[in-house]
């Protein structure tokens, strides 16, 4: 059960497809410790530093397919999207780091450089409809998760000041009208987009829970 629901009927195959994915990450020790509020201090900060990396990364490719999109609609909401990630960008690194006492990153992680390598080559190279598909989950996915992890947490949880950075409605809405773009976009696009569509959407996915993964088990603890 979704907290933001699909807009039609693709993005509810977009869902249904990487529905194993998302227990996955529902389940993986980041998430289930982030919760419990029993995530080692390293590896909250291993993330927090690099997501803010990744953040850059998600802003330049937003930006691209604002400036791809031949739909004044389409181009303005990726702007303004790209806008308010710079915002999150700054808040993060001017409060949180100070928060958690949480040094800068001077450079990308594996799991993280992969993931914005990968949404800056779709943004820049894919079809517009495959581009949009693959930047998705960082927004609906993540929200879900992060909807999830905020109803199982426990009190006085030592992380609740970054639990709580993505409840808003004004973030909800922004995905809602993500999710209606997708929907278009897949209504006027052939069966093999739509499959690449759903391809892009898996894949960064299945990025979703590398970085989470890597925060716990990567071989950045041992160096």
């Amino acid at each position: 059960m979704v907290t933001i629901a699909p807009k039609g009927v693709f993005t509810a195959r977009l869902w249904q497809s990487m529905a194993v994915v998302y227990q996955e990450i529902l389940k993986c020790n980041f998430v289930q410790e982030l919760s419990a509020g029993t995530l080692r201090m390293e590896s909250f900060a291993h993330y927090l530093a690099q997501d803010v990396l990744y953040l850059k990364q998600d802003n330049e490719a937003l930006k691209t397919l604002s400036d791809r999109s031949e739909n004044k609609t389409y181009a303005d909401f990726f702007r303004k999207l790209a806008n308010d990630g710079i915002e999150v960008e700054e808040i993060m690194h001017d409060e949180y780091f100070s928060y958690f006492r949480v040094k800068e990153a001077t450079s990308q992680s594996p799991a993280f450089g992969a993931y914005g390598k990968y949404i800056l080559e779709c943004a820049r190279l894919s079809p517009y409809p495959v581009a949009a598909a693959a930047l998705l989950p960082c927004f609906w996915v993540y929200a879900e998760v992060g909807f999830k992890i905020a109803a199982n947490t426990v009190a006085n949880n030592l992380y609740h000041k970054f639990i709580d950075t993505y409840s808003g409605d004004e973030y909800t809405g922004y995905i809602i009208q993500y999710l209606e773009i997708i929907e278009e976009l897949a209504q006027s696009a052939t069966q093999e987009m739509r499959r690449l569509m759903q391809e892009a959407f898996v894949k960064a996915t299945r990025f979703e829970l590398a970085v989470f993964d890597e925060a716990v088990h990567g071989d950045w603890r041992t160096k």
